[in-house]
C-alpha cells in the first residue's frame, strides 16, 4: 500500500466465518470465524457521527499509547507486546506502553469506573463480545471504561505453544499476524478489503447473503458494515467535519491494493469475480500475511507524521 496523501485506505475490521469452501487454509477459515465487531459498538458509531477508519482517528494527540490486560500470563503479554510494538520503531513519534512505572503489566477489570488505559485487552470467546476485533483509534472514546477495545479470543491459551516469541516460527505464525493485524486497527487502519479495486472484485451481495444465514446469522447491518466500503464510510464529509471541524477530515485510499497487507484477508474462489486470479489476495503462500508490510508502515508513518 503505497503512500500518497488523497488516495489510500484505512482499514478496519471485519468477520466472516468458516464452513466456506475449502481451499484454504485452516489459519484463513479461523480468521473467517472469528474476527468481528459487536453489534453495540457498530451502533455507537453510527450514533457518533464520526467517519470510522479516517486520519482522523489516528492518536495525533499524544505521544504513548497505554494498553491494560484482563487475562492472560506474563508470557502471553509479552508476546502480544513485542508483536504490537513492531509497528512503532524509533522513527514513530508515537509509542505502546503496557507496564505501569513500577514495571507491573497494566490490568483492567469489568468493576472498573474509570479507564486503566487507552487500549484495553481481554481474551472473550462469549458469543457476545468473543472473537478477534479492535475498536479502531480514537473510537475507543465510546467504550465504557469496564469493557475491552480489543478482543484477542482464545490467544490466551494458543500463545502458550510460542515460548518466549524467538523463534522464526512465531514471527510468520497467524497468531503473530492476529495480534499485528488488530494492533493495525487500534493505530486507526481499516481493512485492505475496502480498496476499490477490491471491492469491485469481491461478489458483495453474495458474500453478505453467506453472512446473513447459518452458522453466522449476522444481520444485515453487521455484514453489510464488514464487506461494503460505501455502506462502511456511510458517514458524510458533512457530518464528519461537524465532529472533527479543525482538520482535514478526507479519507486516504492508496493508488493500488496492497497484496503483502497485514490488514488484507483472504476470500475463497467463489467470493471474487476473477476466482483463483485475484489481485485482492494476499501474497503469502499460507494465505495469510503473519507481518505488516512495507506498504503498511508506509500508510502509518503518514498517519503519525513528525518522527525521526
Amino acid at each position: 500500500m503505497k503512500t500518497k496523501r488523497i488516495t489510500r485506505v484505512i482499514r478496519n475490521v471485519i468477520l466472516l466465518s468458516s464452513a466456506v469452501v475449502g481451499q484454504w487454509s485452516v489459519a484463513v477459515a479461523e480468521e473467517f470465524l472469528q474476527e468481528r465487531i459487536p453489534p453495540k459498538l457498530i451502533k455507537a458509531w453510527a450514533d457518533d457521527k464520526r467517519l470510522v477508519g479516517s486520519p482522523s482517528l489516528a492518536w495525533t494527540d499524544r505521544t504513548t499509547i497505554t494498553v491494560a490486560f484482563n487475562g492472560g500470563s506474563d508470557q502471553i503479554r509479552q508476546l502480544i507486546a513485542d508483536a504490537a510494538s513492531s509497528w512503532l520503531d524509533s522513527s514513530m513519534p508515537i509509542k505502546f506502553s503496557f507496564k505501569d512505572k513500577n514495571d507491573r503489566w497494566r490490568t483492567w477489570s469489568a468493576k472498573d469506573k474509570s479507564s486503566a488505559a487507552t487500549i484495553r485487552i481481554a481474551f472473550s470467546t462469549a458469543p457476545e463480545d468473543g472473537g478477534y476485533w479492535s475498536v479502531i483509534g480514537r473510537m475507543t472514546a465510546i467504550v465504557p471504561p469496564n469493557q475491552q477495545t480489543m478482543n484477542l479470543g482464545d490467544l490466551d491459551t494458543v500463545l502458550k505453544e510460542s515460548g518466549d516469541g524467538s523463534s522464526a516460527a512465531w514471527k510468520r505464525s497467524y497468531a503473530h499476524g492476529t495480534v499485528v493485524h488488530e494492533f493495525g486497527h487500534a493505530l486507526g487502519l481499516a481493512h485492505e478489503h475496502f480498496h476499490p479495486e477490491c471491492q469491485s472484485d469481491l461478489q458483495v451481495s453474495k458474500i453478505i447473503a453467506y453472512l446473513e444465514g447459518p452458522p453466522n446469522n449476522w444481520s444485515e447491518e453487521q455484514a453489510l458494515f464488514n464487506i461494503d466500503a460505501s455502506y462502511y464510510f456511510k458517514a458524510s464529509k458533512t457530518e464528519q467535519d461537524k465532529a472533527f471541524p479543525k482538520q482535514d477530515n478526507d479519507p486516504a485510499i492508496g493508488p493500488h491494493i496492497d497484496q503483502a497487507s497485514v490488514m488484507l484477508y483472504s476470500f475463497p474462489d467463489d467470493f471474487y469475480k476473477s476466482k483463483s486470479g485475484s489481485k485482492c489476495r494476499p501474497t503469502d503462500p499460507e494465505g495469510y500475511n503473519p507481518i505488516a508490510s512495507k506498504g503498511d508502515y508506509a500508510a502509518l508513518k503518514a498517519f503519525y507524521p513528525g518522527g525521526n
